[in-house]
């Protein structure tokens, strides 16, 4: 009760209530004016492409405000309607992050990632939904080792957004099942120059991943058993626990 009226009462900018549990949002300007979630998500997009210099395509459901794609069309961005549901916002995101490594066209000596990660909010939002989707991947310690600061470094998020175009998964719903199984099956031609990464190797694409390189030694591990070499000849050959590009 009377958040319409502090943000004036106290001379504020802005008023902002929150439900228990954070997931809804109420704002008030500082005339006592309310402030429709689809205003906010329009004013949000707009900062993010002109003042922070995001690109790329947005994507909402039928049921979001048009004025999205009124804003990515005067950035010269495309907007993608879905249908109702996070499954489906989901999964066209999975499709447009296959583009996130590419030159941006804006400023085209860096990437889209190297753009968006430039923000904390974006490097936490891809944190916390990394962490749900590689739990019980590999170790708590091994996801600790491919962040800097409490987010994941941004060569890992490059290398396992490559590795998923590379193996056909979807970006934002990893399995633990489905990432060995493609790392496992891709050892034996790893390093094959793939001509669509301009020569690069398989190795040299995946491999700046800590968690690639951690489910790559558990599988050559497997395979080379104590009858054929010693653990402590494997062992030598490794480097904090994982076996080198080399």
């Amino acid at each position: 009760d009377g958040i319409n009226d502090a943000p004036v009462l106290s001379r504020a900018d802005i008023g902002i209530a929150t439900d228990g549990d954070a997931d809804r949002i109420g704002v008030i300007d500082d005339t006592g004016r309310f402030l429709h979630p689809n205003d906010i998500l329009v004013l949000l997009y707009y900062y993010l492409v002109k003042y922070k210099g995001w690109e790329g395509p947005v994507v909402r459901n039928i049921a979001t405000t048009h004025m999205l794609d009124k804003v990515a069309e005067r950035f010269w961005q495309v907007c993608y309607e879905v249908p109702v549901g996070f499954k489906h916002i989901s999964a066209k995101m999975n499709e447009l992050l296959r583009t996130i490594n590419k030159p941006s066209s804006l400023v085209p000596e860096r990437t889209k990632l190297e753009l968006c990660y430039d923000s904390a909010i974006m490097r936490n939002d891809v944190t916390v939904e990394l962490d749900r989707v590689l739990k019980g991947v590999v170790s708590e310690n091994v996801l600790a080792s491919a962040k800097k600061d409490g987010c994941y470094k941004i060569e890992e998020i490059r290398a396992l957004s490559d590795a998923a175009e590379l193996f056909g998964l979807d970006f934002l719903s990893l399995s633990a099942g489905e990432l060995t199984d493609k790392v496992k099956d891709e050892l034996m031609n790893i390093n094959e120059p793939r001509e669509d990464y301009g020569g690069k190797t398989t190795l040299e694409i995946i491999y700046p991943s800590a968690i690639i390189r951690r489910i790559a030694t558990d599988e050559i591990d497997k395979a080379l058993t104590d009858s054929l070499i010693d653990r402590s000849v494997r062992d030598g050959l490794k480097t904090d626990s994982v076996y080198p590009a080399r």
